[in-house]
């Protein structure tokens, strides 16, 4: 997925549907805009860019966008050796140069790999789209939230999706599977 898909497919979350479920609740308008604005990046650029992370981070303000714990709200930076594009609570994510594969950073220690996430950024969106589908249904559903089998299934599809099993460990954490 590049990053347009990954862009016009998760502003697509908070459908109608979804948006008038939360206004029979009775939330109020400033929840609803956070809501929409946490899976809406707003363009700032249309650079050619072939890699998708560095597209996504280079053509789209992502500061109110939230995935779970999944956030884009920081600056392209760059060492010798990684992109770092986001955060994961308080850690990283980054891009290796060499390999392209995406891994979660440690905040204190930039050189100790927390979690391996994706094979590259292609799949890393297709996968963190399918966890914010998923995140977005959990928020509504009780009964799904406590599901432990079918949170796992989806954290095994993501990495699945990611790449392989050596994946697995990120997606886990990121929906809440304990299994």
């Amino acid at each position: 997925m590049n990053a347009l898909e990954f862009v016009n497919s998760l502003k697509k979350i908070p459908n109608k549907e979804r948006i008038s479920q939360l206004i029979q609740l009775g939330m109020d308008k400033d929840f609803i805009e956070e809501y929409i604005g946490s899976y809406t990046f707003k363009q700032k650029g249309s650079r050619r860019i072939d890699n998708p992370i560095e597209a996504l981070i280079s053509n789209y303000d992502g500061t109110t966008v939230e995935i779970g714990m999944v956030t884009f709200d920081v600056n392209l930076v760059e060492d010798e050796n990684y992109i770092f594009f986001g955060r994961f609570e308080v850690d990283f994510l980054a891009m290796d140069k060499k390999t392209g594969e995406i891994k979660l950073m440690d905040h204190k220690n930039l050189l100790f790999v927390i979690n391996d996430c994706a094979s590259n950024g292609l799949n890393f969106l297709s996968a963190l789209l399918k966890a914010a589908i998923f995140l977005d249904k959990l928020l509504n559903d009780d009964k799904l939230a406590n599901d432990q089998h079918l949170i796992c299934e989806i954290a095994i599809s993501c990495s699945n999706i990611a790449g392989g099993k050596k994946y697995i460990g990120f997606y886990k954490t990121l929906l809440g599977c304990f299994e």
